[in-house]
């Protein structure tokens, strides 16, 4: 069943196919339909995407995905693998901290064996997750200036790469997702308690200063626009901690950009350490405060955008669709 069948412009278009999907199909991006004999139903988007082998999508659009790494060896390569099988036109970035357990000399050789899909970026020390992100941003828009979203998330599996697909999606209608583990209660797996009363005032806190529209404004798994990220001036951004996250939402939305939300179902990390400290809790506490008080002080947002944060049905985790 078409789940768009209800519509959104009242318009049906002959798009969908009415035999099985076959590699040369081109198909509205908004058709879902995995080659049923219907039609699709043809939103407000033009962009439109191909049929993949076995029916899968491929939006054609230009995704570059940045995993901050140290020491994540662990985890690595059979990350990437799933982020070019979800993604398969996607370009990977991986910029690494100097990892002491030799994750960057792993990047390094999956670089090597597919050269357009991943490419390395080495710092010489680590000097926390935001400076990471904002050396992997301005380097991917700067070497590749036709990327159009810009995806984050971490390298430990706690943000499942199934989720990316939908994510692309949803920048239909919006200029950042949000992957947010609050949309309808707590979607969190294997976190301790500690961990949760952390993260849930963390997000409840940030709201009430920064008065972001988003469930979950620490969350690490997001997708930009280009053009969002080129506008909140990523080298003047000091914060270094999970407050990055709330930083970058903060100053999209207070320029009129659109943040939604995408509901995911958050795992633990498979493997390594969490790098969860004290300072960092003490410099979130201070930058969403400073924030609070830019709110109070700045004009109203310099671009006029419709603003709006869809709390759809939390979707199926896709790690318990596999076999």
């Amino acid at each position: 069943m078409n789940p768009f069948a209800s519509g959104v412009d009242g318009e049906w278009a002959n798009a969908c196919l009415t035999k099985p999907l076959a590699n040369s199909a081109r198909l509205c991006y908004m058709c879902i339909c995995h080659g049923d004999t219907q039609l699709c139903k043809r939103g407000s988007v033009a962009r439109i995407a191909k049929a993949g082998p076995a029916g899968r999508w491929e939006p054609e659009v230009s995704v570059t995905v940045v995993l901050p790494t140290y020491n994540e060896r662990e985890n690595l390569a059979t990350l990437v693998t799933a982020v070019l099988a979800e993604l398969p036109d996607a370009r990977v970035l991986v910029v690494d901290d100097n990892s002491p357990d030799g994750t960057g000399q792993l990047a390094d050789s999956l670089a090597r064996t597919d050269p357009p899909h991943v490419s390395v970026l080495h710092r010489p020390k680590k000097e926390g997750l935001g400076a990471a992100y904002v050396a992997g941003y301005l380097r991917a828009l700067r070497e590749w200036p036709d990327t159009e979203f810009l995806i984050q998330m971490d390298a430990d599996f706690s943000h499942d790469p199934g989720y990316l697909r939908p994510m692309v999606e949803a920048m239909q209608d919006a200029d950042v997702v949000v992957g947010s583990r609050y949309v309808n209660g707590i979607s969190i797996v294997n976190w301790p308690l500690h961990r949760l009363i952390v993260s849930k005032l963390g997000t409840a806190y940030a709201r009430l200063l920064t008065g972001l529209p988003i469930t979950d404004c620490t969350s690490g798994f997001k997708c930009y626009r280009a053009e969002v990220l080129q506008a909140i001036d990523l080298g003047s951004i000091r914060s270094n901690g999970y407050v990055f996250q709330v930083e970058t939402s903060f100053r999209a939305w207070r320029k009129g950009y659109r943040l939604n939300d995408l509901p995911i179902i958050f795992h633990e990390r498979r493997a390594g350490e969490s790098k969860l400290h004290l300072n960092i809790a003490l410099e979130a506490l201070w930058v969403v405060m400073r924030l609070g008080v830019a709110r109070a002080l700045e004009r109203k947002p310099e671009v006029t955008r419709e603003q709006s944060v869809p709390t759809a049905q939390a979707p199926e985790d896709p790690a318990s669709s596999s076999p």
